[in-house]
């Protein structure tokens, strides 16, 4: 057991996770903003032997140095290599500092982003088409660079739906070859491919000019780190611009103005140049916002103008798109069936998910009800179906209603229920 741990940024534990700690320190410290500099980071490790950070700030050699007592670093984020990592793990080794981080984080999201997109760009959903014609993954030339995790899920479940899959990587893999994958050379690879995806570590420089010239015109490069490596390279900028601004002017105007400038711009730069959806974007931008000593002051301040302003323009253009002339019996039957399906799924779902949290039925029924509120998202997604053509405008209406019932239904029946059974203790606040 520790001594002392202390998280020196907000490491995104769950209150379960964070009560857990306790079991292996004496004094758990957890920090919920970020160190602006190295002698902040210094002063709040102190004396502790083990330390957690995220991704957000670097603990190079100074500051393990002015450190003594450290034993232990926790990095609560992708650890994919001593050269990618935000820890100096050489110079910790040297102190007999143990340094872990997580491995395949987030693979599995990748392949799923990487399936939506290729098949938008395939096909012509929300984005330009690769080709005159619409064009199918089956017989697609794709090539791998860089097969580590990631990059070999995402060449299985390609080669699964019928592409042909060669790949770069520092050797030729026995166990790709055994599975139909071509080993080629970078630069025939990048010749010979009609689409191709680079999975590699953070700071590799592989693709320079010769490279893309190699590649050619008319295909397509998916950088799989692309648009969060940007996001993480804005985002820390913006932080301490922002927290030097917040500093300077508290509590003004500006500040709202300067963080609702960066939200739209972080939501325009997410659709517009990376094809991901803009609410990503702009709930990014809130990630990084919130992190401000005046981050409540601006929300107070955004929500004004949200119901003044933004809600009604938003859901007043939500109407005018809903479409009632086409209104059957059989399309009611569909709202209908439509509206029971999706709560009660809702309900199943969150329910038993807070049952497996050794929460009780009846607080698990509590969950559920209250999370089958279908609101802004589920609009947004609707809105966008309907732009591209996936999405009948008859069937638009079953989406609105869905949202109207939820949205009444849900604290009728929490009230009725909390009246009825007033909620047990969960087992964690047993002590």
């Amino acid at each position: 057991m520790f001594e002392k741990l202390v998280a020196i940024e907000p490491v995104s534990l769950i209150p379960s996770a964070e009560e857990e700690l306790h079991r292996y320190a004496k004094e758990v410290v957890l920090y919920r903003n970020v160190p602006g500099n190295d002698a902040e980071m210094v002063r709040r490790i102190g004396d502790a032997d083990a330390v957690l950070l995220s991704y957000t700030s670097r603990m190079g050699k100074e500051v393990i140095a002015q450190c003594p007592n450290i034993r232990y670093i926790g990095m609560c984020c992708s650890l994919y290599s001593e050269e990618s990592a935000n820890v100096d793990i050489a110079y910790a080794r040297t102190r007999g500092i143990q340094v872990l981080g997580i491995r395949d984080y987030g693979d599995r999201g990748v392949v799923e982003y990487v399936l939506h997109e290729l098949t938008g760009l395939l096909h012509g959903f929300g984005m330009p088409m690769l080709r005159d014609e619409p064009v199918e993954i089956t017989g697609l030339k794709v090539g791998i660079v860089g097969l580590g995790v990631s990059g070999r899920m995402i060449a299985d479940a390609l080669q699964f739906m019928g592409a042909e899959i060669s790949y770069f990587a520092r050797s030729a893999k026995p166990d790709a070859e055994a599975a139909g994958m071509t080993y080629k050379p970078l630069a025939q690879l990048l010749a010979d491919s009609e689409v191709v995806f680079t999975c590699l570590n953070k700071n590799v420089l592989l693709l320079g000019e010769n490279e893309f010239a190699q590649l050619g015109a008319g295909k397509v490069l998916f950088n799989t780190l692309l648009f969060f490596a940007t996001a993480l390279g804005v985002g820390l900028v913006v932080h301490y611009a922002m927290k030097w601004l917040d500093q300077r002017n508290p509590h003004t105007q500006r500040i709202t103005i300067v963080s609702m400038a960066f939200c739209f711009a972080m939501a325009y730069i997410a659709e517009e140049y990376f094809g991901i959806a803009d609410i990503t974007g702009a709930y990014i931008a809130g990630i990084v916002l919130c992190t401000m000593d005046d981050a409540p002051y601006v929300e107070r301040r955004v929500d004004i103008s949200n119901y003044v302003i933004f809600a009604p323009i938003f859901f007043a253009s939500i109407g005018l798109k809903t479409d009632i002339s086409g209104l059957t019996p059989e399309i009611l039957l569909f709202c209908v069936c439509f509206v029971v399906v999706a709560l009660i799924t809702k309900i199943i779902g969150c329910g038993l998910a807070a049952k497996i949290c050794r929460f009780n039925w009846d607080d698990s029924l509590k969950v559920g009800v209250g999370m089958m509120t279908r609101g802004e998202v589920a609009l947004i997604v609707a809105q966008k179906g309907l732009a591209i053509g996936v999405v009948d405008p008859v069937y638009f209406t079953a989406v609105i209603l869905l949202i109207v019932v939820s949205s009444v239904a849900t604290p009728l029946a929490l009230k009725a229920m909390f009246t009825k059974r007033p909620p047990v203790p969960h087992p964690s606040q047993a002590n």
